[in-house]
């Protein structure tokens, strides 16, 4: 099998989780989720620091350029779905967190 293969993006999703090919347009959102409890702080993980969390980026899509990784962010569905319901509805109008190139249905 060749390594390029299983470096091809998807959009994989479960009931619960879908994971989503890594993008700069999810920097905020990382962002905020990692300063809930200051998780950079915790020694079993890596977790950007607010401000690194544009470097973090880079750093995963040079990996990614070069072949080694192919980073994904986790998103809960029922937040992806409340967000799309309120996005149908009109309360919503910046969609930049989900711009990534698979995203059926929105």
């Amino acid at each position: 099998m060749s390594v390029t293969l299983w470096l091809k993006e998807a959009v994989l999703e479960s009931s619960t989780i879908s994971l989503h090919p890594l993008r700069h347009d999810h920097a905020d959102a990382l962002a905020e989720a990692a300063a809930d409890g200051e998780l950079w702080e915790l020694w079993f993980t890596s977790v950007p620091r607010l401000e690194t969390v544009g470097k973090y980026i880079d750093d995963a899509l040079s990996e990614q350029a070069a072949g080694r990784a192919l980073p994904f962010v986790v998103v809960h569905n029922a937040w992806l779905n409340s967000y799309r319901r309120q996005r149908k509805k009109g309360y919503l109008r910046d969609s930049s967190l989900l711009n990534t190139t698979h995203q059926p249905g929105l």
